[in-house]
């Protein structure tokens, strides 16, 4: 190698030598420069120019001055690119590593891609509801989550677990319905995120598009839970990175330390699988990088705790069929005869009489004992807000009638109409402490704000919590005297 580089030296001096090149010029018989289309040179006629410097060469002088340092010292090839891709996540994160977390990775994207299109389906149905549509897109377990069919354990135990979640409670108080004759109506003041997306993927933000983009939630959801979809490359969406990272679950990775590097890993290696398409992509960075939390995305969060039996979320067990043994019919056996003179006859002490049991203590609600405590004082009496909050648990029927069929009573319209009909509020038609309690319990603010903007802040109410028929005074209110939580008090009965 090295004879045939001093070779090259050698023939290149006797070519550049001043005697060697002028004989050739001479013997041409032609001095000076030559232009382009009588060049013969050894390469090609192309100019190097420094317009800093404003200068300018040939490129067979560029190369003339550089060809010894390429021949003498060759550049070594660049293997750091190879190197980051293919050797250095092996030490950061072994093939062994990375097999033991890789279905729990792909579940968790699964899940982060779940939850966020969840929330845009959710704006999609209460948008539909203002438009006056409550069929199209309702939110609850059988439209959504029922025709799920996981296959892995963690994507099973979710499906079992969200259903918990249901009815998902909504302040509908935020979100007055269209009228017809109302002009003035934008769902971009409600809904700007959802607006946006329905512009630029489904056509706009109609009642037909809105009712397509609820139907393409619905089947992506699905498909995820269902686990046949394509979403191998949403590891590539770092906004579902970084909501996993600051996951609890993250903890399930991380257990060796190396959960980022496995995650980074996982990414390379989905790298040039197929793109989850625009709209989902869109859909997906939108909730994460919104304000609102993933409401669904905790109940399949738990392996965590899973893993150290401990349960979070009561899960339901069918009852029991209990087997109804046959009873055969035995015959009868013959009577023995007993002679009456071994029979030995034991006199049973005469029983003491059995001391009175103590009468159940009556338990009295925190309203009822409010209302006692006014009855005594007649002074205006404060419920106890943390005993009322337990002393009733909804029932899923309840919260399904109160989210759904009732819904519109949260509104200023309906309440407003009620009022000036019925009297709402008055000692002939109180206002139920039922969805009163239901509006507190679950923070429906915009909901108990237009019931006092509507019926004041002191109104008639009826204890329906425990059949009571006797109407009583209240006041509802929050301010910066309560430390801006809903407080009542009983302030007359009738």
């Amino acid at each position: 190698m090295f004879i045939f580089n001093y070779l090259q030296l050698f023939l290149l001096i006797l070519i550049l030598h001043p005697t060697s090149a002028l004989s050739l010029v001479q013997e041409d018989g032609v001095k000076g420069e030559w232009d382009f289309e009588h060049y013969d040179g050894p390469l090609d006629p192309r100019l190097i120019i420094d317009h800093q410097n404003e200068k300018q060469e040939f490129y067979d002088e560029y190369t003339g001055r550089n060809y010894f340092d390429v021949l003498l010292v060759p550049e070594l090839t660049d293997l750091s690119q190879d190197f980051n891709r293919y050797i250095y996540p092996n030490f950061s994160c072994s093939k062994y590593e990375l097999k033991e977390n890789l279905a729990y990775m792909r579940y968790l994207i699964r899940l982060t891609s779940i939850a966020s299109l969840y929330e845009f389906y959710r704006q999609t149905s209460i948008a539909l509801y203002q438009y006056g549509d409550e069929k199209s897109c309702q939110i609850d377990y059988e439209t959504i989550f029922k025709q799920c069919k996981p296959k892995s354990k963690d994507m099973k135990l979710f499906i079992g677990r969200v259903s918990d979640f249901f009815p998902d409670i909504v302040d509908w108080g935020k979100y007055p319905i269209k009228l017809k004759t109302d002009r003035r109506f934008s769902l971009e003041t409600y809904h700007p995120d959802l607006v946006k997306i329905l512009r630029l993927d489904f056509g706009g933000d109609e009642k037909s598009h809105l009712i397509k983009a609820c139907q393409f939630a619905k089947n992506e959801i699905q498909s995820l839970c269902s686990e046949n979809d394509e979403y191998m490359a949403a590891a590539q969406i770092k906004e579902i990175r970084n909501e996993i990272l600051k996951s609890s679950a993250f903890k399930i990775l991380n257990r060796s330390g190396k959960g980022q590097a496995c995650f980074t890993r996982y990414e390379e290696m989905a790298k040039d699988m197929e793109e989850i398409d625009d709209k989902s992509k869109r859909i997906i960075k939108t909730a994460l990088t919104s304000k609102g939390e993933l409401k669904v995305f905790w109940f399949g969060a738990l392996k965590e705790f899973d893993d150290q039996g401990i349960t979070l979320v009561e899960q339901k067990k069918p009852e029991p069929v209990k087997k109804v043994k046959k009873v055969e019919e035995k015959k009868p056996e013959p009577v023995k005869t007993v002679d009456i003179k071994s029979i030995k006859i034991i006199r049973k002490p005469k029983p003491q009489p059995k001391k009175p049991e103590p009468k159940p203590v009556e338990k009295v609600s925190a309203f009822e004992k409010a209302l006692r405590n006014f009855e005594k004082s007649k002074e205006k009496t404060v419920v106890d807000m943390t005993s009322f909050k337990t002393d009733y648990k909804f029932s899923k029927k309840t919260l399904e009638k109160f989210n759904g069929s009732l819904r519109s009573f949260q509104t200023r319209k309906q309440l407003s109409k009620m009022k000036r009909v019925d009297n709402l509020g008055s000692v002939a038609a109180p206002m139920s402490l039922t969805f009163i309690k239901y509006l507190i319990d679950y923070n429906l603010h915009q909901g108990l704000y237009n019931m006092t903007g509507i019926l004041s802040n002191d109104f008639y109410v009826i204890n329906d919590l425990e059949n009571k028929s006797r109407p009583v005074k209240i006041k509802l209110d929050n301010n910066k005297d309560t430390g801006f939580k809903w407080k009542i008090w009983v302030t007359d009965s009738e």
